[in-house]
């Protein structure tokens, strides 16, 4: 059986942090993909696990502008298993998407 992938939409608002993908017990959250896209300038996005634990890392973002990480089978991050997945943003709101799996 092959590996099931789900995609969620962000809309998230300026200056917040949002739980995107809620968490499973024993279970990480790997991202293989991901959009996210500013509407305002000097935006920093930043996916997050437990605490404010560090994911992804400052994802910069211009006015208008988005960054794509393309579809990669490996994956780019994850969480700590039991936990869930989380997007804080500073100036800016930001919309887009993640495609994630449970590892």
């Amino acid at each position: 059986m092959g590996m099931s992938y789900v995609t969620t939409v962000i809309a998230q608002a300026a200056g917040a942090t949002a739980e995107i993908v809620a968490a499973v017990a024993g279970k990480s959250i790997k991202v293989h993909a991901y959009s996210v896209s500013s509407d305002t300038v000097a935006t920093i996005a930043e996916f997050e696990g437990a605490s404010g634990l560090s994911l992804s890392g400052n994802i910069r973002l211009a006015d208008e502008t988005t960054v794509l990480a393309p579809f990669a089978t490996e994956g780019y991050f994850q969480t700590p298993g039991g936990t869930a997945l989380n997007l804080q943003t500073t100036t800016g709101a930001v919309s887009g998407y993640v495609r994630w799996s449970l590892a």
